[in-house]
């Protein structure tokens, strides 16, 4: 979460804190097409593990200022504790509650959050490993040095893993989520 936070820093009014117990957080972003890049790292970096994300829309009227989303409450939270609970119902891994938004833009991203995860969830741990590499680098062969391996290996790995798959999934959920949906609150658990 650290790690995330610093990277994260510029969209984030208050950073990922956890809350009740280990397995579940709440953060507030500034802009929202980056809270599903925010959940793909997050997963990527807990694999095969998978925090379900609920995402609220809506003012935050306790504690704005003091960027510390433990303590601040609002109609943001409750939608994004909404979500979250709708999220575990339903099997999704990522839902989004906002009043202004239409209907089917919503179902569209949650649509495609659900296949990205569907993707993700057919990796191996060396597919998976790989995958956090290539975020981290520009090249594939600068994964393969950090990694120890090929330059091949690496690109069997993209290949399996589906990587320009889901990085067109990814424009997408945050194209729809910019444009269609506004300020952004959200909370994960598993």
């Amino acid at each position: 979460m650290a790690h995330l936070s610093e990277r994260f820093a510029s969209v984030l009014l208050a950073p990922p804190v956890m809350t009740r117990g280990i397995d579940e957080f709440s953060a507030v972003f500034r802009a929202p097409g980056e809270v599903f890049d925010f959940t793909v790292a997050l997963n990527e970096q807990i694999w095969p593990l998978r925090f379900r994300v609920g995402v609220g829309v809506g003012a935050i009227d306790v504690a704005e200022r003091s960027r510390n989303a433990a303590r601040m409450d609002g109609p943001a939270f409750h939608r994004a504790a909404a979500a979250l609970t709708r999220a575990r119902d339903t099997e999704t891994t990522f839902a989004i509650e906002a009043p202004d938004a239409a209907e089917s833009d919503i179902r569209a991203i949650e649509a495609l959050a659900l296949a990205h995860a569907t993707i993700a969830d057919s990796w191996t741990p060396a597919v998976a490993r790989i995958v956090v590499a290539l975020r981290r680098w520009p090249t594939g062969s600068a994964a393969a040095r950090e990694l120890g391996i090929t330059q091949q290996a690496v690109s069997r790995a993209r290949r399996r893993a589906s990587l320009a798959v889901l990085q067109v999934v990814e424009r997408a959920t945050a194209d729809l989520m910019a444009s269609r949906v506004q300020l952004v609150g959200a909370e994960g658990g598993r």
